[in-house]
């Protein structure tokens, strides 16, 4: 596989973190940097001749050479770099949620739509969790069933960084991107209609409503509810959440990493219903390697990426479906899946 110049666009608590990622990939060469501070850069990490770090991305965007751009700005300034990116002719790997309304979400379709020969991913990593591919498979593969109704059931404490108090929704705006992507990838299905309660809980440390109810009525026939709270307290689920899957032949539940079929451990997943050396708990940089393993497919051998614009896209409908719901308390439909437009690349 070639070289692969990348520029980083946000230098921040995940920008950083991607500069590890990156250094621990061979062919990867760093060719610019924006925004924020360069906390360390790896050792393993090769720069381009001209490698320096810019005040600002629209600045980087506009004089570097590169191949593609990693973009870990705020998700309101998502919109703007993409567009700057592709006109400069990169591809694009960003991270969710990859845009914050409907509007920007059509600044992409249309830049991207401009510019087929180059690709739009998101960074949607925890579908790339090793018990999320196992999971899909069980569940594709019919240990279940026919399925009725899938749960994703979220609880941590409140996280403020990152200005996420400033929000109105804090797990909607920021963290629910995940599971509703998980909930989507797990079924194989799209939603049709949503139904959302959003709730502050009076002892929450957050200014706005960190917590949801959502049920959704999916393109297969099926119900998948989301109950997300970040202001928990108690025992915490993992940040991927707990999954239960009721269907015909019975109930699947993935829970702290451990695989059960009406309570009683899945042995083909590992010993006690485990995935050999799986942390649920993990830092997500294999995450990390996955989703830019994939990306680089897609860059170099036209591959159709997993978390594509064309996938993504789906998701973030709903997301904003979600959130229309719960601030307005009044359901929402959705398009079927043929029925929105998806770009030529990506």
């Amino acid at each position: 596989m070639t070289d692969l110049r990348v520029v980083v666009c946000g230098m921040g608590r995940w920008g950083n973190q991607w500069m590890d990622v990156l250094g621990h990939q061979p062919g990867v060469v760093l060719a610019g940097t924006a925004g924020g501070t360069v906390r360390s850069r790896p050792a393993g990490l090769r720069v381009t001749p001209g490698y320096r770090h810019h005040r600002d991305a629209a600045s980087m965007l506009s004089t570097v050479e590169a191949d593609v751009a990693l973009i870990t700005l705020p998700v309101g300034r998502h919109a703007e770099a993409i567009e700057q990116a592709l006109s400069a002719g990169m591809s694009v790997l960003c991270e969710k949620p990859l845009v914050v309304d409907a509007e920007d979400l059509e600044r992409v379709r249309a830049a991207a739509a401009a510019h087929p020969e180059l690709a739009v991913v998101v960074g949607q990593n925890y579908r790339h969790r090793p018990w999320a591919r196992r999971a899909r498979d069980l569940i594709t593969n019919g240990l279940v069933g026919t399925v009725g109704h899938l749960s994703l059931r979220f609880s941590r404490r409140e996280f403020l960084e990152g200005g996420r108090n400033e929000l109105r929704s804090p797990l909607l705006q920021d963290m629910s991107v995940h599971h509703l992507d998980l909930i989507r990838y797990l079924t194989g299905a799209e939603a049709l209609e949503v139904h959302a309660l959003e709730h502050r809980p009076p002892w929450s440390l957050f200014a706005g409503a960190p917590a949801v109810e959502v049920a959704l009525q999916m393109s297969d026939g099926s119900l998948a509810t989301y109950s997300g709270t970040w202001a928990g307290r108690g025992p915490e689920t993992t940040w991927d959440g707990e999954v239960t899957v009721h269907g015909e032949h019975g109930t699947l539940q993935v829970r702290d990493g451990r695989f059960t079929l009406d309570g009683e451990p899945v042995d083909d997943v590992g010993p006690d219903g485990r995935l050999p050396q799986d942390d649920p708990e993990h830092s997500g940089d294999p995450d990390l390697h996955s989703v830019l393993r994939d990306f680089r497919r897609v860059v170099h051998d036209g591959a159709v990426a997993e978390t594509g614009l064309r996938d993504n896209q789906h998701t973030i409908e709903l997301l904003l479906a979600v959130q229309q719901a719960a601030w307005t308390g009044r359901p929402v439909a959705l398009p079927g899946p043929a029925e929105i437009p998806e770009p030529s690349h990506g």
